[in-house]
């Protein structure tokens, strides 16, 4: 995938913006995002000299996971539970959540 689609792919999920610190120090965040693991949550952005290498350090941070690792965004009052599946985003339980 480009960095153009891995970005399209994040978007799918929620906002994602894709900013400039300074000239050469990028990054790509996601407020509604998190990856948990059980009851520990850790939010995730990625950084790079340039947009390109911003975006693949996040995608690399949002879809290698551990097995009991995922992808959790915040809905309004609710929230919903992802992984990459080397394709797609697949919405998983949260319970007995595996790869």
């Amino acid at each position: 995938m480009t960095w153009e689609q891995q970005l399209a792919a994040c978007q799918s999920l929620c906002e994602h913006s894709l900013r400039m610190r300074k000239p050469g120090d990028w990054y790509v965040s996601a407020s509604s995002l998190t990856v948990k693991s059980g009851d520990f949550q850790k939010g995730r952005y990625g950084n790079g000299e340039t947009p390109e290498m911003a975006v693949a350090d996040h995608w690399n941070k949002i879809t290698k996971l551990k097995d009991k690792e995922y992808v959790f965004v915040y809905r309004g009052k609710g929230h919903d539970a992802y992984k990459w599946n080397g394709y797609m985003w697949k919405q998983i339980p949260e319970e007995g959540v595996t790869s």
